[in-house]
């Protein structure tokens, strides 16, 4: 869940699928700990087309418009390992409403 204050909280299923038990992490426990600035909005989908879900994160970057995060989902789908692409690396690099606020 993104968060106005520029967090990603983190709750993750530590049972099962027919019985979950969910636990709220943070800090170093959470893999998307201070990643964004301001006003966050996340999506789960599979950008690179490798079978693991991957995220991509509007955000307010600080200059008055909202931007594009991607972080890679370099584990499995079972096993998340998320890696923050920039650059070129961002299929969304350059990307921005750029209206102003």
């Amino acid at each position: 869940m993104g968060a106005f204050g520029g967090s990603l909280t983190y709750i993750e299923n530590t049972g099962t699928p027919k019985a979950p038990a969910f636990m709220l992490r943070s800090g170093s426990l959470n893999p998307f700990n201070g990643n964004v600035v301001d006003a966050s909005t996340a999506a789960f989908a599979d950008l690179d087309g490798d079978g693991d879900l991957d995220l991509v994160v509007c955000y307010d970057d600080g200059s008055l418009t909202y931007s594009l995060l991607y972080l890679e989902n370099t584990g499995t789908s079972m096993a998340w390992a998320f890696v923050q692409r920039t650059g070129s690396g961002n299929p969304f690099y350059g990307a921005s409403d750029g209206a102003p606020r």
